[in-house]
């Protein structure tokens, strides 16, 4: 979910701006999923680039796209598989498409005006990590207490932790969701208030966005530049 939530944003962000841009249109939700289906397929191999070259990657995606094509649009006459091979190739050639996850979140807090909050996501996101991708950290900590692979037990600290990143991670999924979807502002808002009056936690990260998008919509009625 801590994930999902940014490059859900920021694929649709990627997508959006490229066919706009160049083509002046939107894709169709079905589009985007399989250039995010493409993405996901051509991450680690464009990761293994040197930095800024964006002629190999453009080669790269490229390739994958035709082949993808090939295999995917048959039936169809020549001109709509060269737009089609066209459309894909631009969209995925762009570099912020595998962009690492604490790029990412530099990416999204400096573009949320929410700086005050990349190092925690940055922390939360390693923590996660020791934990799903079983780390080096996690096997030593397995090494000294191997009974925790077997049976059922009560850690405190651990489950305190978990608590805590899961808190992280809702406040950064409402902040996320607020960014692309800013009409939902006041079902967000109910759902911060139920969490103070419920639990006593504050969830900041979206109360600050809150802030920032009811501020950006009251300059747009007022005509002034957010």
């Amino acid at each position: 979910m801590f994930e999902g939530s940014l490059l859900a944003l920021m694929y649709d962000y990627l997508i959006d701006r490229k066919t706009l841009e160049k083509f002046d249109f939107y894709v169709k939700f079905d589009v985007k999923a399989e250039l995010i289906e493409l993405a996901e397929e051509l991450r680690e191999r464009v990761r293994q680039l040197e930095d800024a070259n964006h002629e190999k990657l453009r080669g790269i995606v490229r390739k994958k796209v035709e082949n993808f094509v090939r295999d995917k649009a048959i039936g169809i006459d020549e001109e709509k598989r060269k737009k089609y091979i066209e459309v894909y190739s631009e969209v995925l050639a762009q570099p912020e498409f595998y962009y690492s996850l604490p790029k990412l979140i530099t990416e999204f807090v400096k573009e949320c005006d929410l700086e005050e909050f990349e190092e925690k996501l940055k922390r939360a996101w390693a923590e996660l990590c020791l934990y799903t991708h079983l780390s080096r950290k996690f096997f030593k900590w397995i090494m000294k207490n191997p009974r925790e692979v077997w049976i059922e037990d009560y850690d405190e600290g651990l489950l305190k932790k978990c608590c805590e990143l899961y808190i992280t991670t809702s406040d950064l999924l409402l902040s996320a969701l607020l960014l692309g979807y800013p009409k939902i502002r006041e079902t967000v808002s109910e759902i911060v208030r139920w969490w103070i009056e419920n639990f006593g936690i504050k969830l900041e990260m979206t109360e600050k966005m809150l802030d920032n998008i009811d501020r950006m919509l009251s300059n747009t009625n007022n005509g002034t530049k957010p």
